[in-house]
């Protein structure tokens, strides 16, 4: 078959291949049967037959339609030998076809298409599903699970697989099969997910699913370990909506094979992306900042007079950025309705405060949320009552936010933080679809007519914009025709925010929480969460590496953990983890720094002090790191033991930045190996060394396309190695 794609049919099988990969499917029935990586000879399907797809068929017949019953909402339906109907294939010079179909329950007709080209390891994979129902109380398809790999495993062994995912910002489990439990098998993306694709792999290579869908239909990766034969369901689910009389034609899905790690998946899930999205316009003010400094207002008893103090307190730290929570009515960080609280002094000295800021070169931002409600509103604790204007619009939740409300497919709402035992209210806010004109038109009135018009700021923090809770929204009324329509809702809300900013404030900021690929198209910096508690497997990399464009922000604000710093360094015992090693991180990674500590950080106090010399540090090599690609450790062949190297390449001239961070309990001289070749410093001229307080020129020695660097002791375990290069 040389170089050709190829479809071959057998007594028993169904293969579809080329010179990279070969899928297998059983004739009789159309389920999986083998995935073979040719590159490696090696097998990915230790427990063949799995179905390829399945469905969701919404159980309505004890509730009026479309909602389903508060009991059983839905049924998960498989395609078995019955439903299977056949399957044809198609072969040209270019590209090799097979198409399976199905009909589940005598109606719902399924077509599996998968083709693969001559040069390509990557098999691109459709689905369309035709709704032929009539009774609308058990027909309404509102899932479809494509494509579902059971059994996988690279190779014989799972104790050496590695998942990456993007859970958050990013997670590495190695031997996620050992691990069961200890870790969210669905991800949901914008949610836990920041990207959909995931990657399985070991030393001789992986295998790579993920969802190329431009029309952004919300997505859950799934990952389940199948404990009884040591294998793992990789999966994608889409919130599509099916009902009797339509039919649905997925966007493309991709199955790919490859050498090496989750580097290659990140290289090809990347690729896609800047085919179609657009790049976030960035100001030039951000790009130039190395971070915030984060205060809540609702904490210390601090109000609006403090604020010029508090700016004052940033730029001793040398930043020139404020960002405020707890601004708010509600004596909380983050309350849902954004009057200024009279009890800090209200608008007219939120705006004193703000030009002070503003006067000085400084930049200023507030807190507001993307989805979620209080549905107690318009009624205020008491003390409040009498400090609203009447011309401030209150919202109401019975006569007017409830018809902006996300539902389940029962009709019962969406809830965060239902339960709280610990609290006075037990409810839980309503989390709202951005989908709706009239949420849209709160956020914008507060954000824009308030905040920026009226009081006069120029950033704004956004929460909860790539953040759980994130599911699907039942109610038609809103516009959407699938009720996967979150991702869309919060990227048309996102643009609409930008777009309208940038006319007031040319160089407006919008930071969020979380992290995301089609949403970071209309934000200027994501908020990393990379130290606080969601998940015991953190990998940062995997999103800065996958867009290394966007600008990320890590630190303090929502909180860190000792055991999650703990799990960067599992081989590192009876350490203590700090503030200063939260900071040494971020500055390894070229982050920059969210100095959000829950309290005021005051001149002489020995975090402040710390906090200002890694700031000072970061500027010696900022003008070349912050436009330069996040590489990560590609590139880097020798390092000692608990040292860490990251590596960054400039966009416009050849010049890399290497960024350490020195782990071990003494720390002592010590040697990295480079390679030239990869970093594209091929004829290395000069080369730089700074740590705090120090600096100067080093000398280094080349071998063929190795470069060597004697790296003296770090007393404070961090520094920044500059290489310049001519062409």
């Amino acid at each position: 078959m040389g170089n050709e794609s190829y479809c071959r049919i057998t007594d028993d099988l169904l293969c579809l291949g080329n010179k990279f990969l070969e899928m297998r499917f059983d004739k009789s029935n159309g389920n999986l049967m083998g995935l073979v990586n040719k590159l490696s000879n090696t097998e990915y399907i230790a427990d063949p037959g799995g179905a390829i797809f399945y469905i969701w068929t919404l159980l309505g017949d004890k509730r009026r339609p479309p909602y389903a019953n508060d009991t059983e909402s839905y049924k998960v339906r498989y395609p078995n030998i019955s439903s299977f109907k056949g399957f044809h294939t198609e072969t040209t010079d270019e590209v090799s076809k097979l198409v399976i179909k199905h009909i589940l329950l005598n109606s719902i007709h399924v077509v599996i298409s998968l083709e693969v080209a001559k040069d390509s390891e990557l098999i691109n994979c459709f689905i369309l599903v035709k709704n032929e129902f009539d009774n609308i109380h058990v027909g309404q398809v509102v899932a479809v699970g494509f494509p579902q790999l059971h059994g996988v495993r690279i190779g014989l062994r799972h104790e050496d697989d590695v998942l990456v995912r993007p859970n958050r910002f990013g997670e590495k489990i190695s031997d996620p099969i050992s691990k069961a439990g200890t870790y969210p098998t669905n991800i949901c993306h914008c949610g836990y997910a920041s990207m959909p694709w995931m990657d399985l792999y070991d030393k001789n290579g992986g295998l790579y699913v993920a969802s190329y869908d431009k029309s952004l239909i919300l997505t859950e990766l799934e990952s389940e370990p199948i404990i009884e034969n040591n294998t793992i369901r990789l999966g994608l689910r889409k919130f599509a909506y099916v009902p009797p009389g339509d039919e649905w034609k997925s966007e493309p899905y991709v199955i790919g094979v490859h050498r090496g790690d989750w580097h290659w998946a990140a290289d090809r899930y990347r690729e896609w992306c800047e085919s179609w999205m657009a790049k976030p316009v960035i100001p030039m003010w951000v790009k130039e900042c190395d971070g915030w400094y984060g205060v809540g207002l609702h904490q210390e008893n601090n109000s609006f007079r403090d604020i010029p103090a508090i700016f004052e307190e940033a730029r001793y730290l040398g930043l020139n950025y404020v960002q405020f929570w707890g601004q708010m009515i509600g004596n909380s960080c983050c309350y849902r309705f954004y009057y200024p609280d009279p009890y800090r002094g209200g608008p007219e000295e939120l705006k004193e405060g703000i030009n002070y800021v503003k006067a000085n070169g400084g930049h200023v931002g507030f807190y507001f949320n993307i989805q979620a409600f209080d549905p107690r509103l318009p009624e205020l604790k008491e003390k409040y009552r009498d400090k609203i204007p009447p011309d401030v619009p209150i919202p109401d939740w019975i006569n007017e936010f409830k018809k902006y409300a996300q539902l389940h497919f029962d009709g019962s709402y969406v809830r965060q933080y239902p339960g709280q035992t610990n609290a006075s209210w037990s409810d839980g806010y309503r989390i709202m679809c951005l989908y709706c004109d009239g949420w849209q038109n709160y956020l914008l009135y507060w954000i824009l007519e308030k905040y920026v018009k009226e009081y006069g700021a120029n950033a704004v923090y956004v929460d909860q914009v790539s953040s759980p809770p994130v599911t699907y929204c039942f109610n038609f009324n809103h516009g959407h025709k699938h009720h996967g329509a979150l991702v869309q809702g919060r990227v048309m809300f996102l643009k609409k925010l930008a777009e309208e900013a940038r006319k007031i404030v040319p160089d407006f900021s919008i930071t969020f929480e979380g992290n995301g690929d089609a949403v970071g198209q209309f934000g200027h910096m994501h908020l990393y969460t990379s130290f606080s508690t969601q998940t015991m497997y953190p990998c940062p990399e995997v999103f800065s590496y996958t867009f290394p464009d966007d600008i990320i922000i890590d630190g303090f604000a929502n909180g860190w953990s000792e055991k999650i710093l703990q799990s960067y360094y599992p081989e590192i015992k009876h350490r203590r983890w700090t503030e200063k090693d939260v900071l040494n991180r971020v500055f390894l990674l070229g982050y920059r720094f969210d100095l959000c500590l829950y309290r005021r950080l005051r001149k002489g106090e020995d975090f402040t002090e710390y906090a200002r010399k890694v700031i000072s540090l970061r500027r010696k090599s900022k003008n070349y790191l912050y436009d330069s690609k996040f590489m990560d450790d590609i590139g880097v062949e020798k390092i000692p033991k608990d040292i860490e190297v990251k590596v960054f390449k400039y966009k416009y001239d050849n010049i890399s930045i290497v960024n350490i961070l020195d782990n071990r309990d003494k720390t002592s001289g010590f040697e990295i190996i480079l390679d030239c070749t990869k970093l594209g410093l091929n004829h290395v001229n000069k080369v730089k060394f700074c740590t705090i307080g120090y600096e100067k020129e080093m000398s280094y020695c080349k071998e063929d396309n190795l470069i060597k660097i004697a790296v003296l002791a770090l007393e404070n375990r961090i520094a920044s190695i500059i290489f310049w290069s001519s062409k």
